[in-house]
């Protein structure tokens, strides 16, 4: 049991070393490639939800119309049948 906290701990020192050592020797540059690739991917994302929205919404709303341009038709129906 303390053999696994002791290693989990040592493992930890290290990589929160290493991430220091690159981040100041190599000013950061090496993380900035993987948030530009985040930032591209969830402009993605965000675009196809924007799409997704509004071909939605057209769809609620032509729906809509179209319910009602029926219920119009059927009135005028029902008067013109009297």
């Amino acid at each position: 049991m303390f053999t696994l906290l002791r290693r989990l701990l040592c493992l930890g020192i290290i990589l929160t070393l290493i991430f220091i050592g690159i981040s100041v020797f190599g000013g950061g540059e090496r993380f900035r490639w993987l948030g530009n690739i985040l930032k591209i991917k969830s402009d993605k994302v965000a675009e196809k939800a924007d799409s997704i929205k509004k071909t939605t919404e057209d769809t609620i709303w032509g729906t809509a119309k179209e319910l009602k341009k029926s219920k119009e038709m059927e009135k005028t129906v029902d008067d013109v049948g009297r």
